[in-house]
């Protein structure tokens, strides 16, 4: 069996934010729209962390939640 070489890709960095609020069935939901931006592969988690919540401090709404997406390609 040949070896896995595990190949970078960009990675992509999603800023969720609360644009409001839905009820169903008496209860109450966020209502979420996603900012997403491609991220250097190599770019400390710090640094991509920081860059989010400066977008997110330029925004009307409030940052729901930051999310990264890591991304490799598995080949022989």
């Amino acid at each position: 069996m040949a070896e896995v070489i595990v190949v970078e890709q960009p990675n992509r960095l999603r800023i969720r934010l609360q644009v409001g609020e839905r009820e169903r069935g008496g209860r109450t939901y966020p209502v979420i729209q996603s900012l997403s931006y491609q991220v250097k592969e190599n770019a400390p988690h710090q640094d991509i962390y920081d860059v989010a919540t400066a977008i997110g401090s330029l925004v009307a709404y409030p940052v729901y939640d930051i999310i990264l997406t890591e991304n490799k390609l598995l080949t022989e």
